[in-house]
C-alpha cells in the first residue's frame, strides 16, 4: 500500500494521462480523486462518465464540451470514464483523436 501511495504521488505532479485498471470494487475512484487533488488541475473540476449507460456519440459529446475553449481560459479538469472497457472495441474509434499516443516502454511500466 505505500508503494501504491508513493506511485501516486508522483504521478500526480507529472501531466501524463493515467490508466487506472482493476476489478469492481478495487478502489479505482477512490485513487482517480486522490490524483486530481494532488495534481495541479484540483482547481477545474472531476468530471465521471459513466460509459456503460450511454453511447460512444454522447461520450465524446461530453469529452468535447470538457475541452479548454479556443482563448484556452477554461483550466483543464480531470476526466474519469467509469466503465470504459465496457464498450465495444470499435466503439473507441471516436476518441482515438482526443487521447495523445505516446510509446510506452515496458522498463517504465509499473503494475501495482
Amino acid at each position: 500500500m505505500e508503494l501504491l501511495n508513493a506511485t501516486v504521488l508522483d504521478i500526480s505532479r507529472t501531466d501524463i494521462p493515467v490508466l487506472i485498471v482493476g476489478e469492481s470494487g478495487t478502489g479505482k475512484e477512490v485513487y482517480a480523486r486522490i490524483l486530481h487533488r494532488l495534481s495541479g488541475r484540483d482547481e477545474a473540476p472531476l468530471n465521471k462518465l459513466n460509459c456503460s449507460i450511454l453511447n460512444p456519440i454522447q461520450i465524446l459529446q461530453h469529452i468535447q464540451d470538457g475541452s479548454p475553449t479556443s482563448s484556452g481560459t477554461q483550466p483543464p479538469g480531470t476526466l474519469f470514464l467509469d466503465g470504459i472497457d465496457d464498450l465495444d472495441l470499435s466503439a473507441n474509434v471516436p476518441f482515438s483523436p482526443r487521447f495523445p499516443r505516446r510509446k510506452v516502454s515496458r522498463e517504465h511500466t509499473k503494475i501495482l
